[in-house]
């Protein structure tokens, strides 16, 4: 067997050296294992980040715009309340003066003379029926007293006497001793002197009741707004000429509201309506009262209808003092009614009106129904 050289393969030259390319081959940079990989992910990093800012920055600009689009179109749209009315009855509103007063007011005056011993009750001072307030001092009543006792039993002893003589001269009578005409004298003496001890025993009365009224009582159940007098100051009798009030007295449990109507409202002003009366004392708050009763005349000189409205006080809120001015009175049927003002006579501080002592500015709404 022939055997065949070797073929020398070409080796790679060292480190370093540089072989000649292939003829036909073209030139190529060198490339590290793994770098085309590195580059996609940075891209898509940078692609994913820009995408974010890019959602972040429209997205709540493309929802802020939708709601106002949506509400402006809510806003568009009218909104409306719908009620369901019902008929009612006209009202009429005027502005009027009123004046209040206490339901019961007195005062009080002595009906025997004398000075003052002690008095029980001052200002302010609730009192009821019967409840004394003061003593009297009276001596010279004491002294008429005594002489009228007296002179009673003067006269009954002269009655007495005068009686035994008629008797006496009745039995003379029947044996002619004494003549007809001396037995009529003695009868008609008797007679005289009965008079005479009617007479002296009504007069024993008079002082023995004028004397009761050394004490001074309440009239009523009520509030002492006044004492005019103290202890040692004289007391004359009567209310007239020198005689003092020594008490004023006022029943509060019930105030009366007196109204003068105008002639063309009278006719709504009717007993058993319903009233509320408001207080400039007491702003935002109401009292209950009623409508008791009217004048049933028309005043020649004003024109007006006088109305009482009745307002119970039983908690003693509002005193009856009616120097205050403010006041209102609503008045009104019960029931259901559309409050429609559609008059106003008025105000209380308006043109027209003038402030009286004594006098309330009240409110009164008459409401009629047609």
């Amino acid at each position: 067997m022939t055997e065949q050289p070797e073929k020398q393969v070409p080796r790679a030259a060292a480190t370093g050296d540089q072989q000649p390319a292939p003829q036909g081959s073209y030139d190529r940079p060198p490339q590290k294992p793994g770098g085309s990989s590195h580059g996609v992910v940075i891209a898509v990093l940078v692609v994913i980040i820009v995408a974010g800012i890019v959602v972040m920055g429209v997205v709540p600009r493309l929802r802020a715009k939708a709601a106002l689009r949506t509400e402006t179109r809510d806003l568009a749209i009218p909104t409306v309340v719908v009620i369901h009315p019902k008929r009612g009855d006209p009202e009429q509103e005027i502005v009027l003066p009123g004046n209040m007063q206490a339901f019961e007011d007195a005062p009080i005056y002595a009906r025997t003379n004398g000075y003052l011993k002690k008095w029980y009750v001052d200002i302010g001072g609730h009192v009821k029926t019967g409840q004394l307030l003061a003593d009297i001092d009276t001596p010279e009543v004491d002294q008429q007293l005594q002489v009228a006792r007296a002179e009673l039993n003067t006269a009954q002893a002269n009655l007495n006497l005068s009686k035994i003589t008629a008797d006496r001269f009745d039995g003379l009578k029947n044996t002619d001793s004494v003549s007809k005409q001396d037995v009529d004298n003695a009868h008609g003496d008797f007679e005289a002197k009965k008079a005479t001890v009617a007479s002296a025993q009504s007069n024993v009365r008079r002082l023995e009741e004028t004397l009761a009224f050394n004490k001074i009582y309440a009239p009523f159940d009520g509030i002492i707004t006044a004492r005019n007098t103290d202890v040692g100051q004289l007391i004359d009798s009567g209310s007239g000429g020198a005689a003092k009030e020594m008490f004023h007295i006022q029943s509060t449990r019930v105030l009366r509201v007196y109204i003068n109507v105008p002639q063309q409202y009278s006719q709504a002003a009717k007993p058993g309506l319903t009233a509320d009366l408001t207080l400039a004392e007491f702003p935002g708050r109401k009292f209950k009262g009623q409508l008791v009763r009217t004048a049933n005349a028309i005043d020649q000189a004003s024109r007006t209808l006088l109305v009482e409205v009745d307002v119970n006080n039983t908690t003693g809120l509002y005193g009856s003092s009616p120097k205050a001015s403010g006041d209102s009175a609503d008045v009104y049927p019960s029931g259901e009614y559309a409050d429609i003002p559609f008059a106003r006579l008025a105000d209380c501080d308006g043109p027209g009106w003038q402030s009286f002592a004594g006098s309330h500015c009240a409110r009164a709404r008459f409401r009629q129904r047609s």
